[in-house]
Parts: C-alpha cells; sequence; structure tokens
C-alpha cells in the first residue's frame, strides 16, 4: 500500500491558492477552482494545472465563449479556458435552462480533457435536477476533436406520470451520444457572458479547514518542485 502523508484541509487550500495566484488567476476564480480541486480530490490537478498553463494550452484570463444557441442548447468554445471553470458555467447554463425548457444541454468545444467530469453532475443535484456529463470524440473533417456535453433534465416540468421520468433520463443519457450539431455561428450579444459570472457556483468545499487529508507520498516531490519554482510554500515542508 502506498504511504500517504496528512495535511490539514485548510494548508491544502492555502497551497491551492498560492498555486493559481502565482498563475495569474484572478481572485473570484482562485476561491472557486480551489474549492473544486478540493473536492474532487485529484492530487494530480495542482501539477497538470501548473503544466498546462506555463506551457500556454490554458490562458487564466480566458473565457468560455458563446457561440451557438437554441431553445435548449448552447454551444460554447472553451479553447484555452481552465477546463473546470469552463465545465461549472457550462453545468449551471445547463441547469438554468432546464429551469425553464425541462431540459438544457450546453456542449462545450475546445476543451482539454477534464478528470472527475461526473464531479459536475452533483452541481445539478444540488438544483434538484437530474443530469449527465459526459466526454466525446467526434470528427470534424479530418480531424478528432473531443467536445465536453452538460445535460440538465427536470423531470417535473414534463407532468407527473410515474413512467415520463425514467424516459426522460434515459433520452439525456442518449443525447450525449448523438452527433454533434455543426456551429451556428458567433452571436455577438452572448460573446463573452462569462465575465458577468463569478464562478461562484454549486461545488461546495469536500473538507473543513480542520480536517486531515491523507494525501499519497508520490505526489510530495511533484508538489514540491511546484512550490519551489513558483516560490510559494508547500504544504508537505514542514
Amino acid at each position: 500500500m502506498e504511504n500517504t502523508t496528512r495535511i490539514t484541509a485548510g494548508e491544502l487550500r492555502n497551497f491551492y491558492t498560492s498555486l493559481l495566484a502565482k498563475l495569474d488567476f484572478d481572485a473570484a476564480r482562485r476561491r472557486t477552482l480551489s474549492e473544486i480541486i478540493l473536492a474532487s480530490s485529484d492530487y494530480q490537478a495542482a501539477s497538470v494545472l501548473f503544466d498546462r498553463v506555463t506551457s500556454g494550452l490554458i490562458d487564466p484570463k480566458a473565457l468560455p465563449v458563446h457561440t451557438g444557441k437554441k431553445r435548449r442548447s448552447v454551444m460554447i468554445d472553451g479553447a484555452r479556458t481552465e477546463p473546470h471553470l469552463t465545465c461549472l458555467l457550462a453545468m449551471e447554463c445547463a441547469c438554468e435552462t432546464a429551469a425553464f425548457e425541462g431540459v438544457g444541454m450546453v456542449l462545450v468545444r475546445g476543451l482539454l480533457p477534464v478528470r472527475r467530469l461526473r464531479l459536475y453532475e452533483k452541481v445539478a443535484a444540488a438544483h434538484g435536477l437530474a443530469a449527465v456529463a459526459r466526454e466525446a470524440v467526434y470528427e470534424d473533417m479530418a480531424d478528432a476533436k473531443i467536445t465536453h456535453s452538460f445535460l440538465a433534465v427536470d423531470p417535473g416540468h414534463f407532468g407527473d406520470r410515474e413512467d415520463l421520468s425514467p424516459l426522460l433520463i434515459e433520452f439525456v443519457k442518449k443525447t450525449c451520444d448523438a452527433v454533434i450539431p455543426t456551429p451556428y455561428g458567433t452571436d455577438p450579444s452572448l460573446e463573452n457572458e462569462g465575465t458577468a459570472r463569478t464562478y461562484a457556483g454549486n461545488i461546495t468545499a469536500a473538507y473543513k479547514n480542520r480536517d486531515l487529508i491523507e494525501v499519497p507520498s508520490s505526489v510530495a516531490d511533484d508538489w514540491n518542485e511546484i512550490a519551489a519554482a513558483l516560490e510559494i510554500r508547500s504544504p508537505l515542508i514542514r
């Protein structure tokens, strides 16, 4: 069994927020993203984020861009955006649409792969909605690209028939695997709509500050190297 190091959730939060500050994320995104990473228990996330930002794959200032909208669906370009924040925005958008239309679907193109993607289904659950979040590869001309899909459903919107909710949820699951529609063209009125959001959504802390977390010792070297490179304090060095 792999050795672990026990640290408090508060120390880990401080490390994540210090890392994000050094990588030039603004205060609102730092708060939300540090909680998302903590809630995901993905100890590789800090290293992955550091590598992606320093290599230019992620721009901490980049915002998702709406590229199309229909009654129950929205298309978003997530190129160079931080994936977790864009996933949160997409699921919130799907939930808002579902609240009015019964079904809300958001497709995000250009987003980097995301670990713990099912975490965002909890956002819909907090709204009393059923949801599916998936990553799919589709063919676009000669290139294979990744599209993330976020679907939220309000079964109650369609009546009280007991046999309808399971059918509706099955519809959501099948729609995730459906052919991705072509872009509808950029609507200037929707472009960079994300600037109005602070990304403070329904992802909540999984741990209190004094809770002890067991971190695999195998991540210690990576965290210490990142801390040294950015001149911040590693939570694993006393």
